[in-house]
């Protein structure tokens, strides 16, 4: 089964933490959600008013670090995926 990460404001790199800032990111440790949350759940709740975790996602602790254009590659891959269906 694939630990997805529960969508939030910052990845949080910690074994009890489950939010994640990049889209599609996974759980950190022993956190894990049953689903992937979704592009609304992304847009919702990590991208906020649209000026937080775009293009780069934002994390808190030492867990991943955050690339450059990190989310935006994340949002493309998965567009091509979906017109490849």
């Amino acid at each position: 089964m694939d630990r997805y990460g529960k969508y939030s404001e910052t990845t949080v790199g910690n074994s009890n933490s489950r939010a994640t800032a990049l889209c599609g990111g996974k759980a950190h440790g022993n956190g894990t959600e049953t689903g992937y949350g979704g592009f609304k759940d992304f847009v919702a709740k990590t991208l906020t008013n649209g000026s937080e975790n775009w293009p780069m996602s934002k994390a808190k602790n030492k867990g991943s670090k955050p690339q450059p254009n990190d989310n935006a590659k994340a949002v493309v891959t998965d567009l091509v995926a979906l017109n490849r269906d």
